[in-house]
């Protein structure tokens, strides 16, 4: 083989080896390219899923408060519909409270009033530990107590305790509060399902003393 044949085919071999090693860098620079792009599309997958939870959750968090203020507002308007004015001055204490309505639950005494045994007007008051009206009323009606003591007698029945269940279901309780009204006799003279006010109560009382 000629001096000329070997450098050819040399030089043949050193361009295959090049053209070898440079597609070999391209799929190398290939390779690395791919991973890059999947690295950003998972990133990318990644930071979506978690933006949109962030939204789902800022969206549910909105939706609790804004229920929870339309429910604040509700028992807002409830409870000035129900508690007038001056009901809220002083928090009863608790020797006072006891003393003009007695235990937080007493059916013996209700009973003993529904029989008219008591020898005087009794109103019988349902109420439950969780209502809010029950609690933001409860000083107008120990003062309702304390301005009728003597001639008056009112009765708590705490509707979650058992021995209150048979009154309960008697007088058709369905919510709290929930007064029921009997003369000295015994004789019913109203159910009424939620707080009507100092005054009517006051009135109330006055015309079955007087006899009405």
């Amino acid at each position: 083989m000629s001096a000329a044949s070997k450098k050819k085919r040399t030089k043949r071999r050193r361009g295959q080896a090049q053209q070898t090693a440079g597609k070999q860098s391209n799929s190398r620079y290939l390779n690395i390219g791919i991973i890059v792009v999947i690295v950003a599309l998972l990133a990318f997958g990644t930071y979506q899923v978690i933006g949109s939870r962030q939204s789902q959750s800022t969206v549910h968090t909105g939706a609790l408060q804004t229920n929870t203020g339309s429910l604040e507002s509700l028992e807002i308007d409830s409870n000035r519909q129900a508690v007038t004015a001056g009901s809220e001055a002083a928090v009863p204490v608790t020797d006072r409270e006891t003393r003009f309505l007695g235990p937080p639950s007493d059916p013996a005494i209700a009973t003993l009033a529904e029989a008219g045994q008591l020898g005087q007007p009794t109103l019988v008051w349902f109420h439950a530990d969780w209502c809010h009206i029950c609690q933001r009323i409860k000083p107008d009606i120990v003062n309702l107590g304390e301005q009728y003591d003597g001639q008056v007698k009112i009765v708590r029945l705490n509707v979650d305790h058992a021995e209150s269940r048979d009154a309960v279901r008697r007088f058709g309780v369905r919510a709290t509060p929930t007064f029921v009204l009997f003369d000295e006799t015994g004789q019913l003279r109203g159910n009424v399902p939620g707080y009507p006010g100092y005054q009517a109560f006051s009135t109330a009382f006055d015309q079955l003393l007087e006899g009405s």
